[in-house]
């Protein structure tokens, strides 16, 4: 299963941001699956991904530039 992982919106962060809304809502009208995750819980052990990604799911960062390290991710 692929999903593409936006970033979510600073104040409600189970929501992508909205500079991206209209890229998610194409992915999921194409029949992908997007989550949203909160830049700020990167330094956290577990960053909060919503909804949480699945165990061997490929996933696609579409957002603002960072570092392969930074997005290593635990789907546990």
């Amino acid at each position: 299963m692929m999903i593409f992982l936006f970033p979510s919106d600073y104040f409600n962060p189970k929501h992508i941001d909205e500079m991206y809304i209209d890229q998610a809502a194409s992915l999921n009208n194409a029949g992908f699956s997007t989550a949203a995750i909160c830049l700020e819980s990167l330094g956290d052990n577990s960053p909060k991904i919503s909804p949480p990604l699945p165990q061997n799911s490929e996933v696609v960062y579409r957002g603002w530039m960072l570092s392969p390290e930074v997005l290593e991710v635990d789907r546990a």
